[in-house]
């Protein structure tokens, strides 16, 4: 049996954006600073609440959030809907590393299950390790037909390793049982001019991108990773406190 969590709060929220003024960004809309981006410092400050047993009262806090440099969220919020199961479309999420691409696909995976439909996540290495592991034609088959059984099925981190003409041959089955059968959501770093860098031959990553893209949303995001930024920013700290000599 499900279970919920009372919580209340009452205080006051502050956000201090690059933005010009006026911007509906708040986290409700899109920013409109130069390079479209938001950078901004966004604040609570609890003057009474509770989260179940847990006492907020006179807590204090505080966040810097950033906006990818560009992303269409018209599109992820019409995905978010899960239309796109009914007519067995598919998602493909493009971007860079630590832009938040396998988050899309989680949490598509996520409201699926909570629809009431069946889903599967995995990333793209452990679908092949998985598909080479199987000893005899009738395994492999067996396997393959499992992967089409999900209503969604979410492979992550497509293109991050190169393919050989086996692993390729098994990825474009995957693809091709669900094809204008069942959805599929694919995230990846590179866009798909490139996929033949990671495909054994043009020809494999031309009919792989033909029947993924022909009835699919496509979800382009442009920033920078957030991976780096903390690198960068605890690397900093680090050096803030080295004894000076």
């Amino acid at each position: 049996m499900a279970t919920s969590t009372v919580w209340r709060l009452r205080g006051r929220g502050y956000e201090f954006c690059n933005c010009d003024f006026g911007c509906g960004c708040n986290f409700g809309g899109f920013p409109n600073s130069k390079d479209g981006s938001c950078r901004a410092l966004v604040g609570l400050d609890i003057a009474e609440g509770t989260c179940g047993d847990v006492n907020l009262s006179a807590v204090k806090c505080a966040a810097i959030v950033e906006w990818p440099k560009a992303i269409h969220r018209p599109t992820v919020e019409r995905v978010l809907t899960l239309d796109f199961l009914a007519q067995r479309e598919n998602v493909i999420v493009v971007a860079q590393n630590g832009l938040g691409k396998t988050m899309i696909a989680k949490n598509l995976v996520h409201e699926a299950i909570l629809a009431g439909h069946s889903a599967r996540f995995l990333t793209a290495a452990d679908l092949i390790l998985d598909l080479t592991r199987q000893e005899t034609a009738r395994a492999l088959q067996h396997r393959l037909r499992s992967y089409l059984r999900p209503s969604l099925l979410a492979i992550d981190e497509v293109g991050y390793l190169a393919y050989d003409a086996h692993a390729a041959d098994l990825l474009f089955q995957v693809v091709s049982r669900r094809y204008e059968q069942k959805s599929i959501v694919i995230t990846t770093n590179l866009p798909f001019k490139q996929w033949d860098t990671v495909f054994p031959n043009a020809a494999c990553a031309v009919a792989l991108i033909d029947r993924l893209t022909h009835h699919a949303e496509i979800i382009s995001i442009d920033g920078e990773s957030y991976r780096k930024r903390e690198a960068e920013q605890a690397q900093k700290r680090k050096q803030e406190q080295k004894p000076k000599r």
